[in-house]
């Protein structure tokens, strides 16, 4: 998403647009305290940035999770 819809910023790629919890939930096919659980762990590891709605997302962590799951 951030590749797509995010300008890359000094921190990482902001999500600039409004996306609702349950949008988000359908989107990605899982419940909502699936997402919540995973944006909580990637808050902690620094994989994320939350700012009030707005999501910063870290594209070198992003990519370690892709790497190690491979």
């Amino acid at each position: 998403m951030g590749e797509d819809f995010g300008p890359v910023e000094a921190r990482g790629i902001p999500i600039t647009f409004a996306i609702t919890q349950e949008s988000l939930v359908s989107l990605v096919d899982a419940s909502r305290q699936q997402v919540t659980q995973y944006f909580d762990e990637f808050d902690r590891e620094k994989i994320i940035l939350r700012e009030g709605r707005r999501i910063i997302v870290d594209p070198k962590s992003l990519d370690k999770i892709d790497a190690s799951r491979t």
